[in-house]
């Protein structure tokens, strides 16, 4: 009787184990049709010769696994569909695939891609508990923006490293940022120059104004010290530091850049309103309905779709629902982010 519970319980620890180190590592394996991430068992694999020896035509293999691989991994409704020489609705070859992220979009941060994006949704997220998790608070509130007012408020600067704070505010009158963060205008200027070439942006009207941009480029300039500069009083400066050495304090000395918060979130950082750009771009601009938006996913995320609309073929018939299943279980996981999983 003993023994009996002995091996139940070991294999009961043997198979919770297992399932605790396969939730860990996450899906990993990709279809090659769909382009989603699976656990192994959900997968099978197949060569091109094994798919044609079952029937189907070289010509409809190569267009239906949109990743080319010697092996071809298929899921269980992609094999499905393949196997009755159908093309599933979620296969990327039906213009479910993203672009390629350009690197002046990759280095955006959450405030930085706010700038340049024509919606900002206002929502405030909240960490629950101890658990990691984050929720929702209140409605998303989806606002259009004015790209070439929100980049008109930057300074340019000559310098790649040059940071400002800046605080995006829902109103004025709040006395909470909606964002706040410390940003490097270069980058945005980088951005923004190269989205509004995009089809997007000039199908919406998007333009920045070119006295700005000449502005941005003859402030580019060589920094040149001049001989007179380089002369210097060695006992003044020593005097001057052992003065202000003997009035230190360490309990009053203060950051020189103050740690950014976490962005969507209302910042309570203490001296969070002495400091920084303080804007509200949206403060009388008119909501609009994220039903009645037809583009509001491109707009509102400029650095997961570069800028771009989904190119979805006509003849495919695919809801939000089942697009925003095949963002968010993609290899690619730049839809991952916290603000996009919600926002979906």
């Amino acid at each position: 009787m003993h023994n009996t519970r002995d091996k139940y319980k070991n294999n009961f620890d043997a198979m919770k184990s297992n399932y605790e180190s396969k939730i860990k590592e996450g899906p990993t394996d990709i279809c090659s049709c769909c382009g989603g991430l699976w656990f192994a068992y959900s997968i099978r694999e197949y060569t091109v010769e094994m798919l044609v020896k079952k029937g189907l035509k070289k010509e409809f293999i190569d267009t239906v696994c949109y990743l080319k691989h010697a092996i071809i991994e298929l899921c269980a409704t992609c094999r499905k569909d393949i196997m009755s020489n159908k093309i599933t609705n979620l296969a990327l070859s039906n213009g479910l695939a993203f672009y390629e992220i350009p690197d002046c979009l990759k280095i955006l941060t959450e405030l930085e891609e706010r700038l340049i994006s024509p919606r900002i949704p206002f929502m405030v997220i909240r960490t629950l508990g101890f658990s990691k998790q984050f929720g929702l608070k209140g409605n998303l509130v989806n606002v259009p923006m004015t790209v070439d007012t929100n980049v008109s408020i930057l300074p340019g600067s000559f310098s790649d490293t040059y940071t400002i704070q800046l605080k995006l505010m829902g109103q004025m009158k709040n006395k909470n940022a909606f964002m706040y963060e410390t940003i490097q205008p270069k980058v945005v200027h980088t951005a923004v120059k190269y989205l509004v070439e995009q089809e997007l942006y000039k199908d919406e009207g998007i333009v920045i104004s070119n006295d700005w941009i000449k502005e941005y480029l003859n402030e580019k300039e060589n920094f040149i010290v001049k001989n007179e500069d380089k002369k210097f009083n060695e006992t003044e400066n020593t005097e001057e530091d052992s003065d202000h050495d003997d009035n230190w304090n360490e309990s009053d000395d203060k950051p020189i850049n103050p740690v950014t918060t976490e962005t969507l979130l209302n910042d309570e950082t203490e001296h969070q309103n002495d400091t920084g750009i303080k804007f509200a771009p949206g403060e009388n601009n008119r909501p609009i309905s994220v039903l009645m938006d037809l583009k509001v996913d491109e707009l509102t995320f400029p650095k997961v779709y570069c800028g771009k609309q989904r190119k979805i073929k006509e003849n495919v018939k695919l809801t939000y629902a089942k697009i925003a299943k095949s963002e968010l279980r993609i290899f690619d996981r730049r839809c991952g982010r916290v603000s996009k999983l919600f926002f979906t």
